[in-house]
């Protein structure tokens, strides 16, 4: 009868670590060839924004127009625009696209192609003086009465409630888990079929 060593568990676990390494080396190498901009895994910080060059024409406020301009951008004019401190990041429905996203203004951006799709405006954005976390009275009140609609994120088991306006090339919708609307969000898509 023939007997074997048995690997102590320390020799195993050093090997496994080993092998972590080499992937997560090989899998940033990777990264930084295709997208050299999303080297770091964490946000651009305030101090990394500010030494950028680009920083002077990145805008501090966003407005209606501003959104509807960036609809009509190239994704490269757009990301040229904005500057390189984003980083790439999980987004939408199970993280299933890239965004985009800066800190400094705090906005995120879904491109489909070369063409923006969506876009994560900062909190205190102001839609002709509706905002996010509105209930959908208060935003009625400002933009005008329209349909509530019921939706749900993911599976009919997680209903939620949307209303939406459309300005210029773009669609902005109020989302909210309470039929009421309140604590409501806001999600911004293009609107290419006007």
């Amino acid at each position: 009868m023939r007997k074997y060593k048995i690997i102590k568990p320390f020799w195993l676990f050093g090997f496994m670590v080993l092998l972590v390494l080499c992937f997560a080396s090989c899998n940033s190498r990777e990264s930084s060839a295709t997208s050299p901009q999303s080297a770091s895994p964490l946000p651009a910080t305030a101090s990394d924004a500010s030494s950028s060059p680009d920083q002077e024409s990145v805008p501090s406020t966003i407005t209606p127009s501003d959104v509807s301009h960036y609809f009509k951008l190239k994704k490269s004019e757009l990301l040229e625009l904005f500057g390189p401190n984003y980083f790439i990041g999980p987004a939408g429905g199970e993280g299933s696209y890239d965004g985009y996203y800066y800190s400094t203004p705090q906005v995120m951006f879904i491109f489909n192609g070369d063409r923006l799709e969506y876009m994560d405006v900062p909190a205190d954005f102001d839609l002709y003086g509706a905002r996010a976390g509105m209930n959908f009275e208060e935003i009625q009140k400002i933009l005008g009465s329209t349909e509530v609609k019921n939706t749900f994120i993911e599976t009919p088991d997680h209903p939620t409630y949307t209303i939406s306006y459309t300005f210029d090339n773009c669609t902005y919708s109020f989302t909210s888990l309470e039929k009421d609307g309140s604590d409501s969000t806001l999600d911004i898509s293009g609107n290419y079929n006007t």
